[in-house]
């Protein structure tokens, strides 16, 4: 923990966006699965331009606040195919995949 009254330099604070995907039918008013995925990959793009430290995307398989016959771009998928779809995938990129750890399932 910092002292109370130091400030955080700026270079230590790091920014990061989510990839639109369709979980929260922010690509609702797109036609087509092809150009929804073509926006997606454009606003990833527009973020790294912007000098954005990460990109991330939700885990979930349908619409919210419920679901709705709308694309969802799944998460695992998204991400490997942004990689390959991206202009900025190259050798300065990273992906880093993690998953929130959880406790194995209890048998009885």
């Amino acid at each position: 923990m910092r002292p109370i009254g130091t400030v955080l330099a700026m270079s230590n604070v790091i920014f990061g966006m989510f990839m639109p995907q369709g979980w929260k039918m922010e690509l609702s008013g797109i036609d087509g699965a092809a150009a929804k995925w073509d926006k997606a990959v454009e606003i990833a793009v527009r973020a790294e331009e912007l000098g954005y430290d990460s990109i991330w995307v939700y885990d979930h398989f349908h619409n919210v606040p419920r679901p709705a016959h709308e694309a969802v771009f799944e998460c695992w998928t998204t991400i490997a195919a942004a990689c390959v779809s991206a202009r900025w995938w190259g050798a300065t990129a990273t992906e880093v995949l993690g998953c929130w750890p959880r406790s194995p399932p209890r048998s009885t």
